[in-house]
């Protein structure tokens, strides 16, 4: 809504690319992407997550195994965001290219991220009620997820998901990056 109102209120705000319908190569590259990242996802639960090993491993400073379920069933809320997912990350990384090629490549890699992360999310809510979380960050690297953060800012269990999720800020600044 924000970026429709930017283009429609100030007119020399424009875009620099193109509509178009996508190749089936660039339909399989999409597809093999967004199912890699889920592989990735459900492999680390798959690999990683154990239930008899509650508490933290560190393999690296503030970086470790942590098996951690959290109870988080389903809402309307999250079946709305998934299609909206679906709606900016599927058909605008698909049908608008922009002129430049490295923005390109940057926005369906972002765009394709951040599906399949919430992608693997969705369904793990679906499938499972909640999340298992396999890894976590403290210290300063707990700060790549603000707003995840413990409350008291100790530690910060994570899914591969939450990280690739995390992608969907880089297409708002790939569209500013296009108007320069």
């Amino acid at each position: 809504l924000g970026c429709r109102l930017l283009m429609t209120k100030y007119p020399d705000f424009a875009v620099r690319g193109v509509w178009r319908a996508p190749t089936s190569k660039e339909v399989k590259m999409y597809l093999r992407l967004v199912l890699g990242i889920i592989i990735i996802d459900y492999g680390s639960k798959a690999i990683f997550f154990r239930w008899d090993r509650p508490l933290r491993v560190e393999l690296f400073k503030n970086f470790g195994l942590h098996s951690v379920y959290h109870v988080h069933p389903l809402e309307v809320f999250h079946l709305i965001l998934y299609l909206y997912f679906l709606y900016v990350f599927l058909v605008g990384a698909l049908f608008f290219r922009f002129s430049d090629k490295w923005l390109d490549r940057l926005w369906l890699v972002s765009s394709t991220s951040a599906l399949g992360g919430a992608t693997a999310l969705f369904g793990e809510r679906l499938l499972f009620g909640g999340v298992q979380n396999s890894f976590y960050f403290a210290g300063p690297l707990m700060w790549l997820c603000p707003p995840c953060a413990s409350p008291n800012f100790s530690s910060y269990a994570w899914t591969p998901a939450d990280f690739f999720v995390h992608a969907a800020f880089a297409p708002v600044l790939i569209l500013i990056a296009s108007y320069f």
